[in-house]
């Protein structure tokens, strides 16, 4: 193992409970809570491999574990619709033509929904899986933006180790993104 690996498997030993405890606080699924540890834990390889210095680890990790918590909170809000019913569930609620019409454009409508927030994750999990495998084959070129070449700040690489473009040149081709976060609080329990 190497000294990146060794530092996340010290700290992975002294936080993962607390991580998980504070998951399982505000989850009714506790694999959910599971999964989210380790996304916890896998930023933190990324951001130590990066060369970024935590001073102070315990707060790092509650901070990330907070954001995580919140994107899965908006990404539930986002999904959690009734499960669409079988074609004859929907014929035989239909009374009229014009009922069953209006059931049919919900269950399309589930299904795009669905559609867009996987889409939204594989394309979440291709830019980390391309975040490491940069961080494998080019070290140095890691945490640097693609188009200006300049050093991408460590609080965005601590927030998104993904991230392959600086917050000037992100708002520069983006300017709407990233103006609508939410806090913990703006969500209900």
């Amino acid at each position: 193992m190497d000294s990146h690996t060794n530092a996340v498997a010290e700290l992975y030993a002294l936080h993962h409970k607390n991580i998980v405890r504070f998951f399982a606080e505000h989850l009714v699924d506790r694999e959910a809570a599971w999964d989210l540890c380790h996304e916890v834990f896998v930023r933190l390889l990324i951001t130590i491999a990066s060369g970024t210095q935590l001073h102070a680890p315990q707060r790092w990790l509650l901070r990330v574990a907070k954001n995580l918590l919140i994107d899965t909170y908006r990404y539930q809000q986002a999904v959690e619709v009734p499960l669409p019913l079988e074609s004859q569930e929907l014929t035989m609620l239909a009374s009229d033509a014009t009922t069953f019409k209006i059931l049919l454009e919900h269950t399309e409508m589930l299904q795009i929904l669905a559609s867009s927030q996987n889409r939204k994750q594989s394309e979440e999990l291709g830019l980390i899986d391309r975040a490491l495998r940069k961080l494998a084959e080019a070290p140095g070129d890691y945490g640097m933006c693609e188009e200006c070449d300049e050093p991408i700040a460590p609080r965005r690489l601590e927030l998104m180790p993904y991230a392959t473009l600086c917050t000037e040149c992100q708002s520069a081709r983006d300017p709407q993104r990233g103006k609508t976060r939410k806090s913990l609080t703006d969500f209900g329990s």
